[in-house]
Protein backbone atom coordinates (compact mmCIF):
# COMPACT_ATOMS: atom_id res chain seq x y z
CA UNK A 1 0.00 0.00 0.00
CA UNK A 2 2.75 2.27 1.06
CA UNK A 3 4.53 2.00 -2.18
CA UNK A 4 1.23 2.45 -4.44
CA UNK A 5 0.77 5.83 -2.49
CA UNK A 6 4.56 6.68 -3.32
CA UNK A 7 3.96 6.00 -6.58
CA UNK A 8 0.85 7.54 -7.51
CA UNK A 9 2.77 10.66 -5.68
CA UNK A 10 5.67 10.46 -7.98
CA UNK A 11 3.04 10.33 -10.94
CA UNK A 12 1.41 13.16 -9.48
CA UNK A 13 5.06 15.23 -9.46
CA UNK A 14 5.93 14.02 -12.71
CA UNK A 15 2.57 15.01 -14.20
CA UNK A 16 2.94 18.69 -12.76
CA UNK A 17 6.67 19.03 -14.11
CA UNK A 18 5.41 18.38 -17.14
CA UNK A 19 2.04 20.15 -17.76
CA UNK A 20 2.91 22.99 -14.82
CA UNK A 21 5.72 25.43 -17.18
CA UNK A 22 8.82 26.00 -15.14
CA UNK A 23 9.12 29.73 -13.53
CA UNK A 24 11.47 30.52 -16.14
CA UNK A 25 9.34 30.15 -18.61
CA UNK A 26 6.79 31.64 -17.44
CA UNK A 27 8.72 34.79 -17.52
CA UNK A 28 10.26 34.17 -20.96
CA UNK A 29 7.18 33.88 -22.73
CA UNK A 30 6.00 37.18 -20.78
CA UNK A 31 8.81 38.70 -22.02
CA UNK A 32 7.63 37.91 -25.19
CA UNK A 33 4.49 39.25 -25.13
CA UNK A 34 5.78 42.13 -23.58
CA UNK A 35 7.90 42.48 -26.11
CA UNK A 36 5.25 41.85 -28.88
CA UNK A 37 3.44 44.81 -27.06
CA UNK A 38 6.16 46.79 -27.06
CA UNK A 39 7.18 46.62 -31.08
CA UNK A 40 2.82 47.57 -31.73
CA UNK A 41 3.15 50.24 -29.35
CA UNK A 42 6.31 51.62 -30.92
CA UNK A 43 4.45 50.98 -34.66
CA UNK A 44 1.53 52.76 -33.23
CA UNK A 45 3.87 55.43 -31.93
CA UNK A 46 5.84 56.23 -35.18
CA UNK A 47 3.05 56.45 -37.24
CA UNK A 48 1.32 58.82 -34.78
CA UNK A 49 4.29 60.65 -34.83
CA UNK A 50 4.46 60.65 -39.12
CA UNK A 51 1.14 61.85 -38.83
CA UNK A 52 1.93 64.55 -36.67
CA UNK A 53 4.81 65.52 -38.73
CA UNK A 54 3.22 65.63 -42.29
CA UNK A 55 0.35 67.59 -40.99
CA UNK A 56 2.96 69.82 -39.39
CA UNK A 57 4.82 70.29 -43.10
CA UNK A 58 1.10 70.64 -44.50
CA UNK A 59 0.36 73.56 -42.01
CA UNK A 60 3.43 75.00 -42.26
CA UNK A 61 3.33 74.68 -46.36
CA UNK A 62 -0.39 76.36 -46.18
CA UNK A 63 0.63 79.33 -44.06
CA UNK A 64 3.25 79.69 -46.72
CA UNK A 65 0.50 79.31 -49.28
CA UNK A 66 -1.66 82.29 -47.00
CA UNK A 67 0.99 84.99 -46.74
CA UNK A 68 1.79 84.35 -50.30
CA UNK A 69 -2.17 84.92 -51.55
CA UNK A 70 -2.89 87.38 -48.96
CA UNK A 71 0.26 89.69 -50.94
CA UNK A 72 -1.54 88.48 -54.38
CA UNK A 73 -5.03 89.96 -53.21
CA UNK A 74 -3.28 92.97 -51.77
CA UNK A 75 -1.77 93.68 -55.20
CA UNK A 76 -5.16 93.14 -56.68
CA UNK A 77 -6.52 95.11 -54.49
CA UNK A 78 -4.24 97.88 -55.79
CA UNK A 79 -4.81 97.39 -59.47
CA UNK A 80 -8.68 97.67 -58.70
CA UNK A 81 -8.03 101.09 -56.92
CA UNK A 82 -6.26 102.12 -60.14
CA UNK A 83 -8.42 100.50 -62.48
CA UNK A 84 -11.13 102.44 -60.44
CA UNK A 85 -8.94 105.78 -60.39
CA UNK A 86 -8.85 105.39 -64.59
CA UNK A 87 -12.63 104.58 -64.90
CA UNK A 88 -13.37 107.58 -63.06
CA UNK A 89 -11.03 109.67 -65.13
CA UNK A 90 -12.74 108.10 -68.25
CA UNK A 91 -16.58 109.03 -67.38
CA UNK A 92 -15.27 112.31 -66.68
CA UNK A 93 -13.75 112.09 -70.40
CA UNK A 94 -16.97 111.07 -71.56
CA UNK A 95 -19.11 113.38 -70.00
CA UNK A 96 -16.94 116.26 -71.56
CA UNK A 97 -16.68 115.08 -74.60
CA UNK A 98 -20.74 114.44 -74.78
CA UNK A 99 -21.26 118.25 -73.77
CA UNK A 100 -18.58 119.41 -76.07
CA UNK A 101 -21.40 117.07 -78.83
CA UNK A 102 -24.35 118.78 -77.80
CA UNK A 103 -21.89 122.74 -78.52
CA UNK A 104 -20.94 120.77 -81.71
CA UNK A 105 -24.22 120.34 -82.49
CA UNK A 106 -26.42 123.37 -81.72
CA UNK A 107 -23.51 125.00 -83.61
CA UNK A 108 -24.29 123.00 -86.57
CA UNK A 109 -27.78 123.86 -86.01
CA UNK A 110 -26.77 127.32 -86.29
CA UNK A 111 -24.91 127.11 -89.03
CA UNK A 112 -27.34 125.19 -90.95
CA UNK A 113 -29.50 127.74 -89.99
CA UNK A 114 -27.33 130.30 -92.02
CA UNK A 115 -26.83 128.09 -94.45
CA UNK A 116 -30.67 128.36 -94.98
CA UNK A 117 -30.96 131.71 -94.89
CA UNK A 118 -28.22 132.45 -97.72
CA UNK A 119 -29.67 129.96 -99.29
CA UNK A 120 -33.10 131.62 -99.02
CA UNK A 121 -31.36 135.01 -99.89
CA UNK A 122 -29.76 133.69 -103.06
CA UNK A 123 -33.39 132.50 -103.96
CA UNK A 124 -34.50 135.97 -103.29
CA UNK A 125 -32.48 137.50 -105.41
CA UNK A 126 -33.26 135.03 -108.10
CA UNK A 127 -36.68 134.91 -108.07
CA UNK A 128 -36.23 138.74 -108.49
CA UNK A 129 -34.24 138.20 -111.18
CA UNK A 130 -36.72 136.13 -113.21
CA UNK A 131 -39.71 138.79 -112.33
CA UNK A 132 -37.62 141.38 -113.47
CA UNK A 133 -36.83 139.54 -116.64
CA UNK A 134 -33.45 138.12 -118.21
CA UNK A 135 -31.01 141.25 -117.53
CA UNK A 136 -27.42 140.30 -117.94
CA UNK A 137 -24.45 141.85 -115.68
CA UNK A 138 -23.48 143.95 -119.39
CA UNK A 139 -27.01 145.13 -119.58
CA UNK A 140 -26.80 147.14 -116.54
CA UNK A 141 -23.63 148.33 -116.98
CA UNK A 142 -24.37 149.45 -120.99
CA UNK A 143 -27.90 151.16 -119.59
CA UNK A 144 -24.84 153.69 -117.94
CA UNK A 145 -25.92 157.17 -118.49
CA UNK A 146 -22.82 158.31 -117.79
CA UNK A 147 -19.47 157.38 -116.63
CA UNK A 148 -19.84 158.05 -113.48
CA UNK A 149 -22.53 155.98 -113.63
CA UNK A 150 -21.09 153.04 -115.17
CA UNK A 151 -18.55 152.68 -112.48
CA UNK A 152 -20.66 153.05 -109.75
CA UNK A 153 -23.08 150.53 -111.84
CA UNK A 154 -19.97 148.22 -112.08
CA UNK A 155 -19.18 148.88 -108.26
CA UNK A 156 -22.32 147.43 -107.42
CA UNK A 157 -22.31 144.65 -109.55
CA UNK A 158 -18.92 143.34 -108.21
CA UNK A 159 -20.44 144.04 -104.67
CA UNK A 160 -22.94 141.67 -105.87
CA UNK A 161 -20.94 139.24 -107.38
CA UNK A 162 -18.79 139.24 -104.29
CA UNK A 163 -21.30 138.90 -101.62
CA UNK A 164 -22.98 135.78 -103.98
CA UNK A 165 -19.36 134.16 -103.62
CA UNK A 166 -18.65 135.16 -99.80
CA UNK A 167 -21.89 133.45 -99.50
CA UNK A 168 -21.34 129.98 -101.30
CA UNK A 169 -17.66 130.04 -99.49
CA UNK A 170 -19.36 130.50 -96.40
CA UNK A 171 -22.01 127.64 -96.82
CA UNK A 172 -19.66 125.09 -97.66
CA UNK A 173 -17.06 126.33 -95.16
CA UNK A 174 -19.65 126.12 -92.34
CA UNK A 175 -21.18 122.87 -93.35
CA UNK A 176 -17.81 121.33 -93.87
CA UNK A 177 -16.06 122.55 -90.40
CA UNK A 178 -19.17 121.61 -88.23
CA UNK A 179 -20.07 118.34 -89.61
CA UNK A 180 -16.04 117.34 -89.47
CA UNK A 181 -16.09 118.52 -85.87
CA UNK A 182 -19.42 116.54 -84.92
CA UNK A 183 -18.10 113.67 -86.95
CA UNK A 184 -14.41 113.71 -84.76
CA UNK A 185 -16.50 114.21 -81.61
CA UNK A 186 -18.58 111.63 -82.46
CA UNK A 187 -15.73 109.18 -82.54
CA UNK A 188 -13.72 110.13 -79.72
CA UNK A 189 -17.13 109.81 -77.76
CA UNK A 190 -17.01 106.09 -79.26
CA UNK A 191 -13.31 105.55 -78.24
CA UNK A 192 -13.26 106.27 -74.66
CA UNK A 193 -17.13 104.77 -74.28
CA UNK A 194 -15.16 101.18 -75.43
CA UNK A 195 -12.25 102.29 -73.29
CA UNK A 196 -14.75 102.53 -70.51
CA UNK A 197 -16.06 99.26 -71.16
CA UNK A 198 -12.76 97.68 -71.21
CA UNK A 199 -11.50 99.03 -68.04
CA UNK A 200 -15.11 98.01 -66.65
CA UNK A 201 -14.49 94.87 -68.26
CA UNK A 202 -10.61 94.58 -67.00
CA UNK A 203 -11.90 96.11 -63.03
CA UNK A 204 -14.56 92.87 -63.12
CA UNK A 205 -11.83 90.37 -63.93
CA UNK A 206 -9.44 91.35 -61.04
CA UNK A 207 -11.93 91.60 -58.80
CA UNK A 208 -13.24 87.98 -59.42
CA UNK A 209 -9.32 86.95 -59.38
CA UNK A 210 -9.61 88.81 -55.88
CA UNK A 211 -12.73 86.54 -55.14
CA UNK A 212 -11.18 83.41 -56.16
CA UNK A 213 -8.11 84.22 -53.70
CA UNK A 214 -10.54 84.84 -50.82
CA UNK A 215 -12.08 81.49 -51.64
CA UNK A 216 -8.77 80.05 -51.59
CA UNK A 217 -7.43 81.48 -48.00
CA UNK A 218 -10.82 80.38 -46.86
CA UNK A 219 -10.12 77.06 -48.00
CA UNK A 220 -6.73 77.02 -46.50
CA UNK A 221 -8.00 78.03 -43.46
CA UNK A 222 -10.55 75.15 -42.99
CA UNK A 223 -8.07 72.63 -44.24
CA UNK A 224 -5.08 74.25 -41.31
CA UNK A 225 -7.98 74.37 -38.71
CA UNK A 226 -8.69 70.80 -39.43
CA UNK A 227 -5.29 69.65 -39.37
CA UNK A 228 -4.76 71.38 -35.98
CA UNK A 229 -7.30 69.44 -35.03
CA UNK A 230 -5.67 66.55 -36.39
CA UNK A 231 -2.27 67.45 -34.70
CA UNK A 232 -4.06 67.67 -31.35
CA UNK A 233 -5.64 64.23 -31.76
CA UNK A 234 -2.03 62.76 -32.56
CA UNK A 235 -0.53 64.77 -29.69
CA UNK A 236 -3.40 63.02 -27.65
CA UNK A 237 -2.41 59.48 -29.34
CA UNK A 238 1.53 60.21 -28.57
CA UNK A 239 0.66 60.83 -24.79
CA UNK A 240 -1.02 57.58 -24.30
CA UNK A 241 1.20 56.08 -26.60
CA UNK A 242 4.15 57.23 -24.02
CA UNK A 243 2.16 56.15 -21.09
CA UNK A 244 1.34 52.48 -22.18
CA UNK A 245 4.92 52.32 -23.32
CA UNK A 246 6.14 53.84 -20.12
CA UNK A 247 4.46 50.86 -18.43
CA UNK A 248 5.34 48.04 -20.77
CA UNK A 249 8.80 48.91 -20.29
CA UNK A 250 8.53 48.95 -16.54
CA UNK A 251 6.93 45.25 -16.67
CA UNK A 252 10.21 44.28 -18.98
CA UNK A 253 12.14 45.41 -16.84
CA UNK A 254 10.57 43.57 -13.64
CA UNK A 255 10.79 40.19 -15.89
CA UNK A 256 13.77 40.64 -16.63
CA UNK A 257 14.87 41.50 -13.02
CA UNK A 258 13.07 38.72 -12.46
CA UNK A 259 14.53 35.88 -14.63
CA UNK A 260 18.07 37.04 -13.87
CA UNK A 261 17.90 36.75 -10.28
CA UNK A 262 15.96 33.49 -10.72
CA UNK A 263 18.35 31.77 -13.26
CA UNK A 264 21.75 33.82 -12.37
CA UNK A 265 21.88 36.12 -15.36
CA UNK A 266 22.79 38.97 -16.79
CA UNK A 267 20.85 41.61 -18.42
CA UNK A 268 21.24 42.64 -21.96
CA UNK A 269 23.56 45.58 -21.72
CA UNK A 270 21.61 48.09 -23.76
CA UNK A 271 17.82 49.46 -23.10
CA UNK A 272 16.93 48.24 -26.74
CA UNK A 273 18.07 45.05 -28.74
CA UNK A 274 20.79 45.34 -31.45
CA UNK A 275 22.19 43.02 -33.56
CA UNK A 276 25.31 40.76 -32.65
CA UNK A 277 27.98 41.72 -35.33
CA UNK A 278 30.41 39.76 -34.04
CA UNK A 279 30.12 36.32 -32.04
CA UNK A 280 32.19 35.32 -29.34
CA UNK A 281 35.27 32.40 -30.13
CA UNK A 282 38.18 32.01 -32.41
CA UNK A 283 37.80 35.03 -35.16
CA UNK A 284 40.16 36.69 -38.19
CA UNK A 285 40.73 40.08 -35.96
CA UNK A 286 39.17 43.08 -38.14
CA UNK A 287 42.18 45.05 -37.72
CA UNK A 288 45.01 42.51 -36.83
CA UNK A 289 44.24 40.02 -39.67
CA UNK A 290 45.37 37.05 -37.52
CA UNK A 291 43.63 34.23 -35.63
CA UNK A 292 42.97 34.95 -31.75
CA UNK A 293 39.79 34.91 -29.35
CA UNK A 294 37.08 37.22 -29.36
CA UNK A 295 36.85 37.28 -25.84
CA UNK A 296 33.23 38.89 -26.09
CA UNK A 297 30.29 39.94 -28.33
CA UNK A 298 30.13 43.00 -30.47
CA UNK A 299 26.87 44.71 -30.37
CA UNK A 300 26.51 47.27 -33.47
CA UNK A 301 24.81 49.77 -31.78
CA UNK A 302 24.96 53.90 -33.30
CA UNK A 303 26.94 55.92 -30.84
CA UNK A 304 25.74 58.06 -27.76
CA UNK A 305 23.36 54.80 -27.41
CA UNK A 306 23.07 54.19 -23.58
CA UNK A 307 25.01 51.46 -21.43
CA UNK A 308 23.78 49.62 -18.82
CA UNK A 309 25.09 47.57 -16.17
CA UNK A 310 24.21 43.81 -16.89
CA UNK A 311 23.90 43.58 -12.80
CA UNK A 312 24.36 45.19 -9.44
CA UNK A 313 28.09 45.23 -8.20
CA UNK A 314 31.26 47.65 -7.72
CA UNK A 315 33.14 49.30 -10.62
CA UNK A 316 36.38 48.24 -10.59
CA UNK A 317 37.77 50.11 -13.87
CA UNK A 318 36.61 52.92 -15.54
CA UNK A 319 39.05 54.26 -17.64
CA UNK A 320 41.16 54.10 -21.20
CA UNK A 321 42.11 50.31 -21.53
CA UNK A 322 44.32 49.87 -24.49
CA UNK A 323 42.92 48.13 -27.23
CA UNK A 324 39.27 48.37 -25.51
CA UNK A 325 39.21 52.01 -25.09
CA UNK A 326 37.17 53.92 -22.56
CA UNK A 327 36.04 50.24 -20.94
CA UNK A 328 34.23 49.90 -17.73
CA UNK A 329 34.22 46.34 -15.71
CA UNK A 330 32.09 45.46 -12.73
CA UNK A 331 32.78 43.13 -10.21
CA UNK A 332 29.40 41.22 -9.31
CA UNK A 333 30.57 39.97 -5.95
CA UNK A 334 29.77 36.61 -7.00
CA UNK A 335 32.72 34.79 -9.28
CA UNK A 336 31.61 37.19 -12.41
CA UNK A 337 32.83 40.31 -14.06
CA UNK A 338 31.30 41.85 -16.82
CA UNK A 339 33.44 44.29 -19.23
CA UNK A 340 31.81 47.36 -21.62
CA UNK A 341 34.40 48.39 -24.13
CA UNK A 342 35.11 51.33 -27.16
CA UNK A 343 33.17 53.58 -25.24
CA UNK A 344 32.43 56.99 -25.99
CA UNK A 345 31.79 58.21 -22.73
CA UNK A 346 32.51 56.45 -19.21
CA UNK A 347 29.30 57.86 -16.65
CA UNK A 348 30.97 56.10 -13.82
CA UNK A 349 34.09 55.78 -11.26
CA UNK A 350 35.93 52.93 -9.70
CA UNK A 351 35.12 51.56 -6.66
CA UNK A 352 31.32 52.96 -7.19
CA UNK A 353 28.96 50.81 -6.22
CA UNK A 354 25.96 50.48 -9.53
CA UNK A 355 22.69 48.41 -9.98
CA UNK A 356 21.03 46.36 -12.22
CA UNK A 357 20.14 48.88 -15.84
CA UNK A 358 22.25 51.71 -14.13
CA UNK A 359 23.85 54.20 -17.14
CA UNK A 360 27.34 53.66 -17.06
CA UNK A 361 28.47 54.82 -20.53
CA UNK A 362 27.68 55.56 -24.15
CA UNK A 363 28.20 53.17 -27.18
CA UNK A 364 31.29 54.76 -29.70
CA UNK A 365 34.63 53.29 -31.37
CA UNK A 366 37.33 54.57 -29.01
CA UNK A 367 40.55 52.27 -29.36
CA UNK A 368 40.69 49.32 -31.67
CA UNK A 369 37.64 49.28 -33.48
CA UNK A 370 36.40 49.84 -37.28
CA UNK A 371 33.13 51.74 -36.11
CA UNK A 372 30.88 51.82 -33.04
CA UNK A 373 29.48 49.23 -31.41
CA UNK A 374 29.64 48.04 -27.83
CA UNK A 375 32.45 44.99 -26.97
CA UNK A 376 30.92 42.84 -24.05
CA UNK A 377 32.28 40.78 -21.93
CA UNK A 378 31.54 37.88 -19.22
CA UNK A 379 34.33 36.98 -16.99
CA UNK A 380 33.92 34.03 -14.40
CA UNK A 381 36.92 33.89 -11.93
CA UNK A 382 38.46 36.59 -14.43
CA UNK A 383 38.61 33.99 -17.37
CA UNK A 384 35.88 34.91 -20.69
CA UNK A 385 33.17 32.80 -20.93
CA UNK A 386 30.53 33.03 -23.96
CA UNK A 387 28.38 35.91 -22.29
CA UNK A 388 25.32 34.76 -24.41
CA UNK A 389 25.37 31.83 -21.80
CA UNK A 390 24.72 34.09 -18.71
CA UNK A 391 23.43 36.78 -20.45
CA UNK A 392 19.16 37.08 -21.12
CA UNK A 393 18.33 38.78 -24.55
CA UNK A 394 15.13 38.91 -25.45
CA UNK A 395 13.68 40.02 -28.27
Amino acid sequence: MKKILISAIAVIILASAVVAPRHGEASSSRLEELNRELERLERQQKEAQNALNNAAREIQSIERQTKETEKEINYLLEQIRIKAEEIALKEKEIEETKEELVRTTIELEEAEKRVADRDELLKARIRLMYTNGLVSYLNVLMGASSFTDFLDRYQSLTLIVDQDKNILAENIRDKELIAASKAKVESDLARLEELYAELEREKKDLQMQEHSKEVMIAQLNARKETLEDITEEQERALTEFAKKKSEVLRLKNEELAKLAKQQGLFLWPLKDDYPITSSYGTRVHPIQKVKKLHAGVDIGAPKGTDVIAAGSGIVITAKYWGGYGNAVMIDHLNGYWTLYAHLSKISVKEDQQVEVGQKIGEVGATGTATGPHLHYEVRKNSEPVDPMKYTARYK
